[in-house]
C-alpha cells in the first residue's frame, strides 16, 4: 500500500468511531453549505448524482429532497463507520430505493464512463492526496453537460462583498478575543492540542491542501486542467453561538481532524489535561459574558463537463 493510500484509509478510519456524533453536528451546522451545493448543480434536472466523500449523507439527502422521485443519489466514502450511519439514516427515512451508500475511492471510482450527470462534494477534497486524479475521475464519470460542485473549507475572496463582510466579522472577533470575551472553534482546541498533546506524524489534511493561502484558486485550477468549463466560485458562511461548553467540546473534538487524530493517539491522562484546559478557557469567557463561537465557511467551485 502506498503512502498516499495509507493516509486515505487511516484518515477515513479516524471518523469510524464518531460517525453518529458527526452526523448530528453536520445536520446542525452545515445545512447551508449542503443546500448551496445541490443548488449549484441544478439538482432538479439531474437523474443520477454522486456525493464524493459523503460522510454520513448530509448532502446526499439534501440532493434527494430537492430532486424528483426518479433521481438516484449515490454516496461514496472510505469510512465504514460513516457509511453504516448514512445507510441507517436512509433506511429510517425510507429512502433506500433512491439514496445508496457504498465504499469507494474518489481518486479511482469503480464506475463506468458517463454514468452520472451530477457530482457534489462537501469538505472532502482536502482529504484526497491526489486531487487531480479525483478531478479527472469526476469528469470521466460525468455525462456530457453534467455538472459538478465542490465545497472546500476556506474564506471568501477579500475584494468581494462577501469578503469585506467576512473581514468585518473577523476584526470584531479579534477584538472580542483580545478582551477575553470570545473563543472560536476550531481555533481553541487546535491551540490547546499543540500545548498539551505530543505531536502525531500524520497530517490533518492531505499534503497538497496544507498551508495553502488560496486553496480555492488551486482547486479551481485543478478542475480547469481536468477539462471542466463554465467554472464559477462562490462562498457560503454561517456564524453560530454554541450554547454550552459540553457541545463546544464535542463539536471541536469531532470536527477538527487535527484535534481528533491527536486525541485518539493521546493517553487518558493527556486527554484529561487537554479537556481541563479547554473547560477553564471556556468558563473564563462565559464568566465575562462572552460567547463560544463557531463559524462555518465553504468556498464552492462549480463547473460543467463540455457537451
Amino acid at each position: 500500500m502506498t503512502v498516499s493510500s495509507t493516509f486515505k484509509h487511516k484518515d477515513a478510519a479516524s471518523y469510524d468511531d464518531v460517525a453518529g456524533i458527526f452526523d448530528g453536528l453536520t445536520h446542525r451546522y452545515a445545512k447551508a453549505q449542503a443546500q448551496a451545493l445541490v443548488q449549484a448543480i441544478d439538482v432538479g434536472a439531474r437523474r443520477h448524482v454522486i456525493d464524493l466523500g459523503c460522510g454520513t449523507g448530509l448532502v446526499a439527502f439534501h440532493a434527494a429532497a430537492a430532486s424528483g422521485q426518479d433521481t438516484q443519489v449515490t454516496g461514496i466514502n472510505l469510512s465504514a463507520g460513516m457509511l453504516a450511519q448514512a445507510s441507517f439514516q436512509a433506511r429510517q427515512a425510507d429512502l433506500s430505493n433512491r439514496v445508496r451508500f457504498q465504499t469507494g475511492d474518489a481518486e479511482a471510482l469503480d464506475l463506468p464512463d458517463g454514468c452520472v450527470d451530477g457530482i457534489v462534494s462537501l469538505y472532502a477534497f482536502s482529504h484526497f492526496p491526489h486531487p487531480q486524479k479525483a478531478a479527472e475521475e469526476a469528469i470521466r464519470v460525468l455525462s456530457p453537460g453534467g455538472r459538478l460542485a465542490v465545497a472546500i473549507g476556506s474564506g471568501p475572496r477579500l475584494m468581494t462583498l462577501k469578503g469585506l463582510k467576512r473581514a468585518a466579522v473577523v476584526v470584531r472577533r479579534k477584538l472580542n478575543q483580545a478582551r477575553g470575551r470570545e473563543v472560536t472553534a476550531n481555533e481553541l482546541i487546535d491551540k490547546l492540542v499543540r500545548q498539551h498533546l505530543p505531536p502525531v506524524k500524520e497530517g490533518h489534511v492531505a499534503t497538497w491542501a496544507s498551508g495553502q493561502r488560496d486553496i480555492t484558486a488551486l482547486l479551481d485550477g485543478l478542475f480547469g486542467k481536468a477539462g471542466f468549463v463554465d467554472r464559477t466560485r462562490d462562498w457560503v458562511g454561517t456564524d453560530y453561538s454554541v450554547p454550552s461548553i459540553d457541545e463546544f467540546w464535542t463539536l471541536q473534538s469531532t470536527l477538527s481532524t487535527f484535534a481528533r487524530k491527536h486525541i485518539a493517539a493521546a493517553s487518558v491522562q493527556q486527554s484529561a489535561m487537554l479537556k481541563d484546559a479547554f473547560w477553564a478557557e471556556c468558563e473564563g469567557v462565559l464568566a465575562r459574558k462572552g460567547k463560544l463561537a463557531y463559524s462555518v465557511g465553504a468556498a464552492i467551485v462549480s463547473a460543467r463537463k463540455p457537451g
